[in-house]
C-alpha cells in the first residue's frame, strides 16, 4: 500500500484562495502556460451564496477501477471511507472514478465532514443527494450523463489505489496540489506553482479593477487590449 504524504497549507493562503474566482486563478494559470488544470463538467452540488468563500485545500487523491466481479471491491487493500478518515482536517478528497463511482454518499460524506475536510471532488455523480445537501460540506461532482444515482459502487468497481497522480475532470491531479472549487468550477494548481499564483491572482484582480473602470469610462478595446488585458496574460 502506498502510503499517504499529506500536504499543510499556510492558513493565510488557503484564506486568499477561498475568496479568490477560479476564472481569476484560471487567467494565472494561462500566464504559466500550464495545461491539464482544470476541470470540465465539474460543478458544486449546491452553489455557494454570492460572496462567500468557497472551497481551497490540499489534495489527497483515490482511484477506482471497474470491477470483474461483485466481491472484487473487496479483496483491495484500499478502503475508500477509511481514505477519507485517516485525510486531516482541510484536506480535498480528489476522486478518479467515472460515471458509475458516486463521489460522495451520506455516510462517507457524515465522515468528511467529521475529519473536517474542506470539500469533496469527482468526476463521477452522487448518491444521498437530499442528505448531502444538509451536510455542511461542498461537493463538486459531475453534472451528466447521470448526475445523481441510487446504486454504491459495490459490486461495479474498486478502490485501486490512493495517493497516487490521477486525473479528474480532464485535469491532473496530485497529492498536495492545491484544489480551488467555487461555483465555475474546480481548478488545480501545481504545488511547486502556489506561492507563484498567489502573487498573479493578487495582479490579476487588480487589473480587472481597472479594466472595468475604462470600460465604464468609454475607452476603446483597442487599448484596453493593448494594456491592462495583454498584462493580465503575459506578466
Amino acid at each position: 500500500m502506498i502510503q499517504p504524504k499529506y500536504k499543510q497549507y499556510d492558513r493565510a493562503l488557503i484564506e486568499h484562495f477561498r475568496i479568490t474566482p477560479t476564472t481569476n486563478i484560471s487567467d494565472a494559470l494561462t500566464r504559466l502556460d500550464l495545461q491539464a488544470v482544470r476541470m470540465w463538467g465539474i460543478l458544486p452540488l449546491v452553489r455557494f451564496a454570492e460572496g462567500a468563500p468557497h472551497v481551497a485545500g490540499p489534495a489527497v487523491t483515490v482511484r477506482f477501477l471497474p470491477c470483474f466481479y461483485k466481491a472484487m471491491y473487496q479483496e483491495s487493500e484500499y478502503r475508500y471511507t477509511e481514505i477519507v478518515e485517516a485525510a486531516p482536517p482541510g484536506s480535498v478528497v480528489v476522486v478518479e472514478g467515472g460515471d458509475l463511482m458516486p463521489v460522495q454518499g451520506e455516510l462517507n460524506g457524515m465522515t468528511a465532514v467529521r475529519s473536517g475536510h474542506a470539500g469533496s471532488v469527482g468526476d463521477g455523480p452522487v448518491r444521498d443527494a437530499d442528505a448531502l445537501r444538509k451536510l455542511n460540506l461542498p461537493i463538486f461532482h459531475k453534472k451528466s450523463p447521470v448526475g445523481e444515482m441510487m446504486s454504491s459502487y459495490a459490486g461495479a468497481l474498486y478502490c485501486a489505489s490512493a495517493h497516487i497522480p490521477i486525473q479528474c475532470g480532464g485535469a491532473l491531479v496530485r497529492p498536495g496540489d492545491l484544489i480551488v472549487g467555487d461555483n465555475h468550477g474546480v481548478v488545480v494548481i501545481p504545488e511547486q506553482f502556489v506561492e507563484k499564483m498567489r502573487d498573479f491572482t493578487k495582479e490579476i484582480a487588480q487589473l480587472e479593477d481597472d479594466m472595468r473602470q475604462k470600460v465604464r469610462s468609454g475607452m476603446a478595446w483597442k487599448e484596453i487590449y493593448r494594456g491592462e488585458h495583454r498584462k493580465k496574460y503575459f506578466a
